[in-house]
């Protein structure tokens, strides 16, 4: 990603910038609008908020891949930003991707708010089992030997999980999670 980003970098000095409404409203236009095939769009207006946090370019390269386009890069380079708004800083870019879990795996999130310690079973058995999922992924007979073993053990763990003793870790998530009300109109 950070190789695309340069590569969107390099692509904005390829446009002017034109000023139509003084730290609000910009139109980008590409130097060789001429030479350019006439399917091909040469001009994009680049709109920002009140604050400065938000660049919008209609273009739609930030709302469809997270990541800002060459005409708002460029026209933060000709407003002199130094830094780009957190608001287009997409976690899933960074390298603490791994961070964005599911609501069940939320727990294992390095910036979660939660405050819930860890079962000694819970943890040992997340150890394992992302073993297994290393040990699964080495080959394709890894992978079926390993996916049959996986349905053999679900199949037979269901009935004993049905007793539980109230100290599994999905227990005292429950515990810590706020009641949501029922949707009214369902």
């Amino acid at each position: 990603m950070f190789e695309q980003f340069g590569e969107l970098l390099v692509e904005g000095t390829a446009y002017n910038v034109t000023e139509v409404d003084r730290m609000r409203r910009y139109i980008t236009t590409h130097n060789n609008a001429a030479k350019r095939e006439k399917w091909s769009r040469v001009a994009y207006e680049v709109t920002i908020n009140e604050d400065m946090s938000i660049f919008s370019c209609e273009c739609g390269q930030f709302e469809h891949t997270g990541m800002l386009c060459s005409h708002s890069l460029r026209v933060m380079e000709i407003l002199h930003m130094e830094e780009i708004p957190k608001h287009h800083i997409m976690k899933r870019w960074m390298r603490d991707v791994r961070d964005v879990l599911p609501g069940h795996l939320v727990q294992y999130q390095k910036d979660s708010s939660q405050n819930l310690s860890f079962t000694c079973r819970h943890a040992t058995l997340y150890v394992k089992a992302m073993e297994v999922v290393r040990m699964r992924d080495a080959s394709v007979a890894s992978y079926d030997h390993v996916n049959a073993a996986l349905d053999a053990v679900l199949q037979s763990g269901a009935a004993i999980a049905e007793k539980r003793d109230g100290l599994a870790f999905e227990d005292r998530l429950v515990e810590h999670t706020p009641a949501i009300p029922e949707q009214m109109g369902n």
